[in-house]
């Protein structure tokens, strides 16, 4: 065996990626891909596309999460780990989650993070891509999610001040619009019927940057509010989409509906009352 491991590991690269002078992280690629050459090779054109220190650093990272996964780098699951950050293997995000198995917060952070450097190493350092984002990118074509990226970080620096200003900065006239909003609410909360009404909803509606977010935050010092924004996935408007918008627009089959959307409402209730509780 051991012959056999110095023979694979003197193995002679092609003298386009000999020249440029990547041997220092040859062995340790190697490493992390024994059961799949294919993905060594692939590896080895993405060290030459990125700077060294990024290509190391993946390598960094993928050791790291295959040990949190407590998985064996000769596992199957390590060789599914490889192939769907390069994107050999493309699903969902909750799909990944679930084949991997991964419930920890910590360890899906480690793989969205894992699998955003490989697939979109050029957006990897920048700060206000946040998390869901690259989850979102994960989930597109590349094509599209370079696309989301572009829009995201080619922002002018005036537009992105004018809109955090316009959720920080102090609110005018809360007499003449939240406090008339708010009591029409209640009004309209008390009148509730479920003989009359299907339901006890009802629909803010305005154009865009008339500061319809922005009235629901100003709601929230007098009555419970849940924000869940549910814009399409490769919109580059704010708010961003929330997490939880995968989970309420999918659902299974008419006559599991209810039960999904209950256990949806309830969880968010929990969530409240331990928010409460805590208070």
């Amino acid at each position: 065996m051991a012959s056999q491991e110095s023979e694979s590991t003197n193995l002679k690269r092609p003298a386009e990626l000999d020249a440029q002078n990547n041997s220092s992280s040859a062995a340790p690629a190697k490493r992390q891909h024994p059961t799949d050459w294919d993905g060594h090779e692939d590896y080895e054109l993405f060290s030459t596309q990125v700077d060294s220190c990024l290509a190391e650093k993946y390598l960094s990272m993928l050791e790291e999460f295959l040990e949190l996964m407590g998985a064996s780098r000769h596992s199957r699951d390590a060789k599914w780990v490889v192939k769907f950050a390069c994107g050999k293997f493309r699903c969902s995000w909750s799909d990944a989650l679930d084949s991997f198995e991964i419930s920890n917060n910590k360890v899906q952070e480690k793989l969205a993070q894992l699998v955003f450097m490989r697939r979109y190493p050029t957006f990897f350092e920048y700060d206000q891509i946040d998390l869901p984002t690259r989850i979102r990118a994960i989930q597109e074509p590349t094509e599209q999610g370079e696309l989301l990226l572009n829009n995201l970080t080619s922002m002018n620096c005036s537009d992105l001040d004018v809109r955090d200003k316009g959720y920080t900065s102090q609110y005018v006239g809360s007499n003449d619009i939240v406090t008339p909003t708010f009591e029409l609410l209640c009004d309209f909360a008390s009148k509730w019927d479920y003989k009359s009404y299907f339901s006890p909803y009802t629909s803010l509606v305005g154009p865009t940057m008339i500061g319809k977010t922005r009235l629901l935050m100003e709601l929230a010092p007098h009555v419970c509010v849940v924000y869940i924004c549910l814009r399409p996935r490769n919109s580059t408007g704010l708010p961003p989409r929330s997490q939880l918008a995968d989970t309420m627009l999918t659902c299974p089959h008419v006559e599991k509906a209810e039960h999904h959307y209950v256990k949806i409402i309830t969880a968010i209730l929990n969530v409240m009352f331990q928010f409460f509780e805590s208070c």
